[in-house]
């Protein structure tokens, strides 16, 4: 017969082991369901946060649109009014001219000479300089208004504060200026391009249509941005012009992609605008270099066979070949998805909207605010 000893001082130590296991488990069970509810809260704030950011961001698009409309309504007054100056000026002078030289009365009957009245020409032009004088005023007078007056909208949306001033420079410029600040009309501008490329190639016959269909470029939004790449390139003109001369590309080119990637930072790789001096973490991942021309050679070499392509050399001035490349070089989503490109053409009338905000993520209602390749090139050429 078996015999089972029990000690009963061993078990209850056992026991109260166990116990405080369970108590140690159950106090980090709590720890960590306090962490995952501080952890829930602020995910909460940041899906808030961006969610208000989110908010913000088209508010501001669409304040910058009803500024863009204002400022149209602006200058197409002001071209009006100077316009109507200009007419009743001439106006004014043939009139003048007419009752200077006006001596004689006709008729079937007789010829006699009418002696000029001279105080009444006198009136009679003072009259008229000041009815002048007087529409002068009042154009001004309603541009000064203008200030005040809400800005147009093409929504209904009630949260955007319609009451923004315009700018002073805006308001305070000479309203008899005859040239159009807003854009610069290239009607007249000739487009050449290599026949064979526009029959056999779907990517440079695009390109060459939207550059046919430029006829206006914006000025003013861009202005910062196109006298600070012009600053940039002039500086920097021997670096560029190096790096030509080993990638075969033009040196204008090459720069206006390097704005576009970083704002001209040679502190980045213009592959994808990671900092220099370690490995690339973005696509294409692993490159090393510590300095800007290296790397950018790196960069457009690997697109060697799309300079071949399209045919250009370091001196090619063909625009399209050269819209092709950049368009290629960004990558073809908006080409694939029928939109045009802010990458190239940011800032010209065919332009209007729409921008990949994210990887993947396309918003037909985000506006590029970068000036695009095409912009920046032919600021250099002017």
């Amino acid at each position: 017969m078996y015999t089972i000893s029990v000690n009963s001082e061993e078990l209850c130590k056992k026991e109260n082991q166990l116990k405080n296991l369970a108590l140690k488990i159950a106090s980090t069970k709590q720890y960590f369901s306090s962490i995952s509810s501080s952890l829930d809260t602020d995910i909460k704030i940041r899906q808030n946060i961006n969610y208000e950011i989110d908010s913000l961001d088209r508010a501001l698009d669409k304040i910058q649109i009803q500024l863009y409309n204002t400022g149209d309504f602006i200058r197409d007054t002001s071209k009006a009014y100077h316009e109507n100056e200009l007419q009743l000026k001439l106006e004014f002078h043939k009139l003048s001219f007419d009752i200077n030289n006006c001596h004689y009365t006709n008729n079937s009957m007789t010829q006699s000479v009418v002696p000029k009245d001279k105080s009444f020409l006198t009136l009679l032009v003072d009259t008229l300089k000041s009815s002048i004088k007087h529409l002068v005023d009042f154009f001004k007078d309603t541009f000064q208004k203008v200030k005040n007056k809400p800005l147009p909208t093409d929504n209904n949306d009630k949260n955007i504060d319609n009451s923004t001033d315009l700018p002073k420079d805006i308001i305070d410029s000479d309203i008899t200026t005859e040239i159009d600040n807003s854009s610069t009309e290239s009607n007249d501008t000739v487009t050449t391009y290599d026949n064979d490329l526009y029959a056999t190639s779907k990517l440079y016959k695009h390109e060459t249509d939207l550059i046919s269909q430029i006829n206006s470029i914006d000025t003013t939004s861009f202005n910062w941005d196109i006298n600070n790449f012009n600053k940039i390139y002039d500086n920097n003109k021997k670096i560029y012009e190096d790096i030509s001369s080993k990638t075969g590309l033009p040196p204008e080119l090459i720069a206006a992609i390097h704005y576009r990637e970083s704002g001209c930072n040679f502190n980045t790789y213009l592959h994808n605008g990671d900092p220099l001096g370690k490995p690339t973490t973005h696509v294409p991942i692993g490159k090393n270099f510590d300095n800007f021309t290296d790397a950018a050679i790196d960069a457009l070499s690997e697109k060697k066979h799309i300079r071949d392509q399209y045919k250009l050399t370091s001196d090619s001035n063909d625009m399209s070949a050269m819209m092709s490349f950049a368009e290629r070089y960004n990558g073809l989503g908006y080409y694939n998805k029928d939109r045009i490109s802010p990458y190239v053409y940011s800032g010209t009338n065919v332009y209007t909207g729409g921008k990949y905000v994210a990887d993947g993520k396309f918003s037909s209602e985000a506006v590029d605010k970068q000036p695009g390749v095409y912009l920046l090139i032919n600021s250099l050429k002017e």
